[in-house]
């Protein structure tokens, strides 16, 4: 009985976290670009910063679904190995920080180019709609 619940309980978890993920929406990023007044200099800079974090978000919703494929298939099995789901959510974290790096890295190439009230206005915006995965 108490397998059947630990089964239950974990089935449950990851079907919220694959749905907390889907809920974060991409942020309205042309509604950042006008508040910035992006000159044209800087849009190029501003357009890699913007694809690279919808990449790096976009690879969050789809972690969130193979995790949740695992999670089926192993508790489709006779005796589910908790263990392997552990390594396999720890490999989908660590496959989606490399394109974590880079999204910091081309908002940081922005905030050179940005006036200090652009950074300012950038930097609330991001941790307005990205929490935890807002840049530095």
């Amino acid at each position: 009985m108490r397998s059947v619940s630990l089964r239950a309980f974990l089935a449950l978890l990851l079907v919220g976290l694959s749905l907390g993920a889907f809920a974060q929406s991409l942020p309205n990023f042309d509604e950042l670009e006008k508040r910035l007044h992006i000159r044209p200099d800087q849009k190029d800079q501003y357009d890699l910063a913007v694809g690279a974090t919808k990449r790096a978000l976009l690879s969050v919703g789809l972690a969130a679904m193979q995790m949740k494929d695992a999670l089926v298939q192993e508790l489709a099995k006779p005796r589910p190995d908790f263990r392997e789901l552990a390594r396999k959510q720890n490999q989908l974290i660590d496959d989606q920080r490399p394109l974590f790096r880079e999204a910091g890295e081309q908002w940081r190439r922005l905030y050179r180019i940005l006036d200090p009230r652009q950074v300012d206005t950038v930097r609330d915006f991001l941790r307005e709609n990205l929490g935890r995965f807002a840049p530095d």
